[in-house]
């Protein structure tokens, strides 16, 4: 029997190597796409690629283990086998061109037109290749004219492809996933592959088959692979697990064949009959049993990955502390995917803006771009990996894409969204495969329960303070309340006897001290009484805009007199339920602390009283452009008795922040870009306002 050439050895070995890529790649797009329950249309072209091209190579592998004899020989099943090959091959093509039309209008999608015209030209090849192989094979002088024929359908189809391809084709490198995104290499690998089929157009024109068949086949290996490139660069990780899988289970099966030849020749022969049946035990238990074990050989040393890996991240989640806050935990738990899942970077990107991450991943400048607040709600329906991206906003796919961003998950709480995982993989570590998807999900899901604890723990410990805060303001006003009492009656008729002092003829400058410090120390009592009584509010409709034009006309003269300029903007007219009077001293203090910020502050010095409403809500901003306010002094700016003047009591900020609390309002205070400091009091408008009362 004659034997295959050598060369035909090497082209078979290599169509199987490139069939059984394609394989591989189909059922990972299979099982990928049933898990999300749809089907992408790229992902679905691209697959039906894959299982044309993995079926045509193994046709091919098959052809060149047949000797030249044979082929000769005219076996009507080989002739079928050539015309089903040939079928396929153009269906392939077809379905080639529509996936580069795909990442060329990926948005649009081709047109009902293009779509007919370019497989109406398929399916007329097609019928035309079946009459043809009954025609070159009862006239061998037309084989080498049909084949180029044939042949040329294909060069065309994939040079128009490549000339699309090299139009939108970005100048990245292959990525992780990304099927729908082109590159450069992309352009290069369909290039080189229609320059092959030229190939093999001219040598199909230069003589008959049977003379170039052994070239002919090694060159269409090559293209194979060519072809097969892109496609492996995108699931390396899955093409490299397969492949050795493979390699494996037919190692172990010829084990099995060898141990039952061996046990043929050794065994009595009596007993030769059991050979048989130890060969098929082996078999199946080298499919069956042996498949999982060897799966996890491949994991564990070639992958350097863990089947306990969603256990060793559960029991690390588990370990973590909610009492080390939202930040700290994240920072810990996402380190730990990182580590165990062998990814470039990992990211939380919070709702609300603002994100942490580590690795290769600039969680910040994504975060600046991504969709925050309510946008951020409904961006994802289900984790996306990979190239899932249906559905995604476009600005979304812009920054997945330029940031090689491979997945994403939503970490939603029991009555929250917290923000979206990001997963940045490399060319092996593809975590969009089912093992690695389920355990970033179910990743996601645990991070999300221990950030609720631990925000939970937050609340607690923040009204725990609270409350200890409250108790001590009770005491302290408490302790005012006796202070005033003991000492508000000797005080007021020391000032009294002072000012008659004063005013009697001979009093000198002492007197006149006197009463100043006398009536400071009035001052400051009236503070303590304030703050030890209980805010009463007498509630009506209250102008807030005239009020603060009021407030500011009062002390127009003194901020004038210290060179200070005052501007108030907003609504004429915004009126809301309040006590007049205690939002006139709230006005009052809040501008006179600005202006004694802006004492020591030099020339251009400004106040702004800025007024702001909405529909349930009023906003008043007193801002300056002083100093500014230390952050640690700024945390504690509306404790009790703590003061920046060397003069102050301390209780100006905190009686402020008592009425606005009374009124159901909120103050707040924060540097301004540059200078300054602004104090933001919110109040409630309308029914809101009637609720709090």
């Amino acid at each position: 029997m004659n034997m295959p050439e050598p060369l035909s050895l090497v082209s078979a070995a290599i169509n199987l190597l490139v069939s059984l890529i394609f394989g591989i790649i189909v059922q990972a797009n299979i099982q990928t796409s049933l898990r999300r329950g749809t089907f992408a249309p790229l992902i679905l072209v691209a697959t039906l690629v894959c299982a044309c091209l993995s079926f045509v190579f193994a046709v091919s592998t098959v052809f060149a283990l047949i000797p030249a004899s044979v082929h000769a020989s005219g076996s009507p099943v080989l002739i079928g086998l050539y015309g089903v090959s040939d079928i396929v091959t153009f269906v392939a093509v077809a379905l080639f061109a529509h996936l580069v039309q795909l990442l060329s209008v990926r948005e649009e999608g081709p047109s009902r037109r293009w779509l007919i015209v370019n497989y109406s030209i398929a399916a007329t090849v097609v019928l035309g290749a079946i009459p043809l192989q009954g025609i070159v094979h009862e006239l061998p002088r037309f084989q080498a004219a049909g084949e180029a024929l044939k042949w040329s359908y294909v060069l065309v189809v994939t040079t128009l492809s490549a000339v699309r391809l090299g139009r939108v084709a970005s100048r990245e490198e292959w990525r992780p996933g990304l099927m729908g995104t082109a590159s450069r290499s992309d352009f290069w690998a369909l290039a080189f592959a229609s320059v092959g089929v030229g190939v093999m157009v001219a040598l199909h024109l230069t003589g008959s088959w049977a003379e170039h068949r052994p070239v002919l086949s090694l060159i269409g290996s090559v293209l194979g692979l060519a072809i097969a490139a892109p496609f492996v660069a995108r699931n390396l990780g899955i093409v490299l697990s397969g492949l050795l899988s493979a390699i494996g289970l037919l190692s172990a099966v010829g084990l099995a064949v060898y141990a039952g030849i061996w046990l043929g020749d050794e065994l009595p022969v009596d007993l030769r009959l059991l050979a048989p049946l130890a060969t098929i035990l082996l078999t199946l238990l080298a499919l069956g049993p042996g498949q999982p074990a060897l799966l996890a050989v491949i994991e564990r040393i070639v992958f350097r990955r863990s089947r306990l890996r969603r256990e060793e991240l559960a029991h690390f989640l588990r370990s973590l502390s909610p009492d080390l806050g939202p930040g700290e935990c994240t920072v810990r738990a996402i380190e730990e995917l990182r580590r165990v899942l062998h990814l470039r970077g990992v990211a939380l990107v919070f709702r609300d803006g603002g994100a942490l991450g580590v690795g290769d991943l600039d969680a910040e400048a994504v975060a600046r771009e991504w969709p925050k607040g309510a946008a951020a709600d409904g961006l994802l329906d289900r984790p996306r990996f990979g190239d899932d991206q249906t559905g995604l906003p476009r600005r979304v796919r812009e920054i997945l894409n330029d940031r090689d961003i491979l997945g994403i998950v939503a970490v939603r709480g029991s009555n929250r969204l917290w923000g979206h995982l990001l997963l940045r993989t490399d060319l092996i570590a593809t975590v969009y495969r089912d093992e690695g998807t389920v355990t970033a999900e179910i990743f996601a899901d645990q991070l999300a329960v221990l950030l609720d604890a631990a925000s939970l723990l937050d609340r607690a410990v923040e009204m725990e303070r609270t409350l200890a805060h409250s108790e001590k303001l009770a005491a302290m006003g408490e302790l005012s309340a006796r202070v005033v009492h003991d000492i508000r009656n000797p005080i007021t008729a020391a000032r009294s006897l002072a000012q008659q002092l004063a005013s009697e003829p001979g009093a000198d400058e002492a007197h006149g001290i006197i009463v100043e410090e006398l009536e400071r120390v009035e001052s400051h009592v009236a503070e303590l009484l304030r703050f030890s009584r209980r805010d009463e509010l007498d509630r009506q409709p209250v102008d807030l805009a005239s009020l603060v034009q009021e407030t500011v006309a009062r002390l127009r003269g003194r901020l004038e007199s210290a060179d200070i300029q005052v501007s108030i903007s907003g609504p004429g007219v915004l009126v809301i339920s309040a006590d007049r009077e205690k939002l006139r001293h709230v006005l009052i203090n809040l501008i006179e602390n600005a202006a004694d910020a802006l004492s020591d502050n030099g020339p251009h010095r400004r106040i702004a009283v800025a007024l702001e409403s909405s529909k349930d809500r009023s906003r008043l901003r007193v801002s300056d452009n002083g100093p500014g306010i230390p952050e640690v002094a700024l945390q504690q700016i509306f404790e009790p008795f703590v003061s920046s003047k060397s003069e102050g009591t301390g209780l100006g900020l905190a009686i402020v922040k008592r009425t606005i609390e009374a009124h159901g309002g909120h103050i707040a205070v924060a540097s301004n870009d540059g200078d300054g400091v602004s104090f933001v009091v919110d109040l409630p408008t309308g029914e809101a306002a009637k609720g709090s009362a």
